[in-house]
């Protein structure tokens, strides 16, 4: 287990300001979000690879989209304000669509699911439980869009360290751990320890559950250290 506290990311000015020139190029539209569960990320891409001036993938959830430059150590992410569903008649013909605006994503604005994540991310932060959270903060605004930036992490599907949990945090994992695949939880006992990873969950099942409700693969993963983390903390209530 690692003695102390993790040390704690920095967001810098000179990268805040590189992703504030990016996103001031954006033009953003009045419905913006998923088209029955997928996002065209090209006309976003076409609108900033000529400020990025080097390699970046744009991609998004249901919630948020997310812009990830190669050389800034955080990610973008702006907040999608609802999403179109389609009514299919038949297993070949659909409605031509509705769009449904989000309204239970908390905060003020009800509608914004990345000023949601930053909430849970400062209150589990003042808890002292910060070493489960990737930092974040509020960046700036466009076209009516809060925009965010949060520090880059690897998701679970994409982790590429070798630490090996060891056999005894494995077994305590499957006793009081039902919300992480048991690899990711044993990691989490042997670093952080056991008390602190059984009282986070303890705690955050009381106080955030519609995070933990959400708790799927693509939610949480590692640092680049190969420490266990929560990478999307918003859940999902529409």
């Amino acid at each position: 287990m690692r003695e102390g506290k993790i040390e704690m990311f920095e967001f810098k000015t000179e990268d805040l300001e590189k992703a504030r020139k990016i996103v001031s190029v954006l033009e953003l539209p009045e419905e913006f979000g998923c088209d029955d569960g997928d996002f065209d990320t090209y006309p976003i891409e076409s609108q900033i690879e000529d400020v990025v001036g080097g390699d970046f993938f744009v991609t998004s959830g249901v919630t948020k989209l997310v812009i990830d430059v190669n050389d800034l150590p955080f990610v973008i992410k702006i907040p999608f304000n609802g999403q179109r569903e389609y009514l299919w008649i038949d297993e070949n013909h659909c409605d031509d669509g509705t769009w449904c605006p989000f309204y239970r994503a908390g905060g003020i604005s009800r509608w914004d699911y990345c000023e949601t994540e930053l909430e849970y991310t400062i209150e589990i932060q003042n808890e002292g439980y910060e070493m489960f959270v990737p930092d974040m903060m509020y960046l700036c605004n466009i076209d009516g869009y809060n925009v965010y930036v949060q520090e880059k992490v690897l998701p679970r599907c994409e982790n590429r360290n070798t630490y090996e949990a060891t056999d005894a945090s494995l077994e305590k994992a499957k006793s009081c751990n039902r919300y992480f695949d048991l690899e990711w939880a044993a990691r989490a006992i042997d670093i952080y320890g056991a008390d602190a990873f059984v009282e986070f969950c303890e705690w955050a099942n009381d106080e955030l559950p519609r995070m933990m409700e959400d708790m799927h693969t693509a939610n949480y993963g590692y640092r680049f250290n190969g420490d266990p983390v929560i990478l999307d903390l918003s859940g999902f209530s529409d």
